[in-house]
């Protein structure tokens, strides 16, 4: 899902998947906003192939081009699937 909201252009990826715990999820947060090393966050062994190298990729890349470190937020819930919403400003 892809919308403006503001002075931001917001892209939505959900899943149904399994969710992340509030632990792994904090972690990955704290990677984002740069209060935690690279490697800290390493997600939890999964039944699926993510590693989570390709979503820190888009942030990091993001957050270099925009420099600025809020370009993500995370919703996610045990069993009832997870939320990337990247939030990328308006250039224009």
């Amino acid at each position: 899902k892809v919308y403006r909201h503001k002075d931001r252009i917001n892209v939505e990826v959900i899943d149904n998947g399994e969710g992340m715990n509030e632990a792994t999820k904090k972690r990955f947060l704290n990677y984002v906003e740069g209060t935690a090393a690279e490697e800290s966050f390493v997600p939890e062994k999964s039944k699926g192939h993510s590693n989570g190298i390709g979503v820190k990729n888009v942030i990091r890349r993001l957050q270099l081009y925009y420099q600025r470190n809020d370009v993500v937020e995370i919703e996610s819930e045990l069993k009832k699937g997870t939320k990337f919403r990247l939030t990328i400003p308006e250039v224009g």
